[in-house]
């Protein structure tokens, strides 16, 4: 009991019939309803939006005619409402109980609403930049331990492939003979730390036959945990050409 009282989580516990058995302290401060006021009343009346009640009920229901449920045991992220009727993100776990009376159900609460916005936050961000770098004049490449990871649409563009080709082939196979040892060697030293410069010109060879001057600046950088390069390409064939 002290365990629950003062848990940072809500706890709360409700019968067969839906109604609130106990309601700890955290559920008091994330709901806004004291506990007083929540014994004895309907839990989906309180705290669930009105859209998921009818679910709610029905997967008690199926729970005591078959023994079976889809949120019993288990971590979920689901919309819960406070008194003043703000909607929020939480995270749920639910396990029910045999008692000589029946079953009761309780469930651990968590308000996941600051971490869900920053996900978003985050996801709009990622989205913006994304964008960016989709619809820049500079070929853009990550480059890893001899493969490409990424490649936006100039970089496709001005080497002639297709994405899938770009990431199932070592990055090599793209560069015109002579210049694979320099550039090579110029990529592993980079992810090593090593001093390399930074800006240079190598040939490919494109798709269509053609071969092209291609103008590098590349900086490390980490990528899913990793390290890798961050390459940016110009084109400066017609200016070789000149």
């Amino acid at each position: 009991a002290a365990l629950i009282a003062t848990a940072n989580d809500a706890v709360i516990t409700i019968g067969e019939d839906n109604r609130i058995i106990d309601w700890n302290n955290a559920a008091e401060r994330i709901f806004g309803w004291k506990r007083d006021e929540t014994v004895g009343h309907d839990l989906a009346d309180l705290i669930i939006p009105p859209s998921h009640r009818a679910q709610h009920r029905e997967g008690i229901q199926r729970f005591l005619r078959t023994g079976m449920g889809n949120i019993f045991n288990r971590r979920v992220e689901s919309t819960a409402l406070r008194r003043n009727g703000e909607a929020f993100d939480a995270e749920l776990s639910v396990w029910p109980v045999r008692t000589a009376q029946g079953y009761t159900f309780s469930s651990f609460v968590r308000d996941i609403s600051r971490r869900k916005a920053a996900e978003r936050a985050l996801a709009e961000s990622e989205a913006k930049y994304r964008k960016v770098v989709e619809n820049v004049n500079e070929g853009i490449l990550v480059t890893a331990g001899g493969r490409i990871l990424y490649a936006n649409p100039r970089a496709l563009d001005i080497t002639g492939l297709d994405e899938e080709t770009a990431k199932t082939h070592p990055f090599i196979d793209f560069i015109h003979p002579e210049d694979r040892e320099r550039v090579l060697e110029n990529h592993m030293r980079r992810l090593r730390g090593e001093p390399v410069e930074n800006h240079y010109e190598f040939r490919v060879v494109h798709r269509s036959g053609d071969v092209r001057w291609l103008q590098i600046s590349a900086v490390l950088f980490e990528w899913q945990n990793e390290p890798a390069t961050l390459n940016f390409l110009i084109d400066v064939t017609e200016r070789r050409q000149i």
